[in-house]
């Protein structure tokens, strides 16, 4: 489990307008890889909306659309927005518009950036990204002031102090302006702490090579006892291995083993802590290619926690493949891909960094039942008549916060408290200028922005 209390920036919007309209379109997201889930465990972009007025709104009327000539492409259902309040909208087409609970508009919001508006019941548009918004990243949100500037008051380590509560004496005390927090430890942000690692590290091995060349230490064997190394195999195999399974399923053919160590086509230099590893794989075959029809195979891990995002990495390397080998491998929930080849023509592998070499790491996500399911299809000067993708070992490990983080406060809280207070000291010359005050948080395994909205107060 990694934790993270980061504070990279606190904005706020000065508007200039004299009055605002009763709802705004605050912030949106389009590709959502992991983060704010729906009820169908499922992660679509998001747009979310703001109540700017002291008074609850009824949304009832209000539209959503991403095309400028349909301006009631998709309406709200009679709800009250809450003073101050935000809502998250799903943009995910499942057109889901019953009041008090999630809603989902009928259209899709394009990473490439689109036409978006919100439009009040009387047909006048409240707020509209025009032509488009811009292009956004995978998990990266975009946000606009309507009328306005954004004002950077915490910059990315900036200075700050914190403390590790052993209880909710303090109450809401240490958030007052005046509050003494001399006692308390000075440090920058990121604050937080990530005890990430290896969740799994998988050796596939042949049925010799399970009991002739073990896996080394740290790593779990996965022994396809029923796929050969000679001859036709199956199309299917699955095997358990401690707290997880692995299934392959061969697509537009069938699966097969080799064991390389100590002949002539030994794919590691013995003297390596991998060697183990490299010597022995699995792979998708046939002697029947059609050219044009996809080959390779599909990976079903088994016993990982729903719905997360895993950094997953595979090999590949044979020495008795002469040609090049490549591969596209994706993630079936998030999209996300990565090409993997290698050429036997290498010959042995030196050591343990050319082995890695021979590897892709990418982020991928678990569905609701706690599966990574990946595909990797032979990409195109991986189709030769017999071969294609190959896999001598996975990793899925735990995404890291390490990079970000400035003050590492695990000592003082991973298993014992749950609780960080952090004061920053900032200075805003108008308050009344401003009517927004946004804070970015990262916390546990969640990369994406959380919609969320903070008041100003005058201290």
């Amino acid at each position: 489990m990694s934790f993270l209390r980061r504070l990279p920036a606190i904005a706020a919007a000065l508007l200039c307008a004299p009055s605002l309209p009763a709802l705004e379109i605050s912030e949106i997201l389009t590709e959502n890889e992991g983060g704010l889930q729906d009820a169908d465990f499922a992660s679509p972009g998001w747009i979310e909306l703001h109540n700017e007025t002291a008074a609850p709104v009824d949304l009832g009327g209000w539209r959503l659309t991403d095309d400028p000539l349909i301006l009631n492409k998709w309406t709200l259902p009679s709800q009250n927005l809450a003073a101050g309040g935000y809502l998250v909208v799903f943009a995910s087409g499942k057109n889901r518009a019953v009041a008090g609970v999630e809603l989902h508009t009928n259209f899709q919001i394009d990473p490439d950036g689109e036409y978006l508006a919100l439009v009040r019941p009387d047909n006048i548009i409240a707020r509209q990204f025009t032509p488009k918004f811009p292009q956004l990243r995978r998990n990266v949100s975009y946000s606009e002031a309507p009328v306005g500037i954004t004002t950077l008051l915490v910059a990315e380590g900036a200075a700050v102090r914190y403390h590790v509560p052993a209880d909710g004496a303090l109450g809401t005390t240490w958030t007052e302006a005046g509050f003494a927090d001399g006692g308390w430890t000075a440090g920058t942000t990121g604050l937080g702490f990530d005890a990430a690692g290896a969740s799994a590290k998988l050796d596939f091995k042949s049925a010799s090579s399970a009991t002739a060349i073990p896996s080394p230490a740290g790593w779990t064997s996965v022994a396809f006892s029923s796929v050969p190394e000679v001859g036709t195999g199956p199309a299917s195999a699955t095997v358990t291995a401690g707290a997880q399974s692995v299934k392959l399923d061969g697509v537009g053919t069938t699966l097969a083993a080799r064991n390389r160590q100590g002949g002539s086509f030994d794919s590691l230099n013995n003297a390596a802590s991998l060697n183990n590893v490299a010597e022995d794989f699995l792979f998708s075959s046939t002697s029947n290619y059609i050219a044009g029809t996809p080959r390779g195979m599909d990976m079903t891990l088994s016993g990982f926690t729903a719905g997360t995002i895993y950094p997953v990495t595979l090999w590949a390397y044979d020495r008795a493949s002469g040609g090049v080998r490549s591969a596209v491998w994706t993630d079936i929930v998030s999209g996300a891909s990565a090409g993997l080849a290698f050429s036997g023509s290498d010959g042995q592998l030196l050591d343990d960094a050319a082995f890695n070499a021979r590897s892709v790491t990418f982020n991928a996500t678990s569905n609701a039942s706690g599966q990574i399911i990946l595909q990797g299809r032979a990409a195109a000067n991986g189709h030769t008549s017999s071969h294609n993708v190959f896999l001598n070992a996975v990793q899925v490990g735990t995404l890291s916060f390490l990079p970000l983080i400035a003050a590492n406060v695990s000592a003082a809280m991973q298993g014992t408290a749950s609780s960080l207070y952090t004061r920053a000291i900032f200075t805003v010359a108008n308050p009344s200028y401003y009517h927004q005050l946004r804070l970015r948080v990262m916390d546990q395994r969640v990369v994406a922005t959380t919609p969320a909205g903070y008041g100003i107060t005058e201290a």
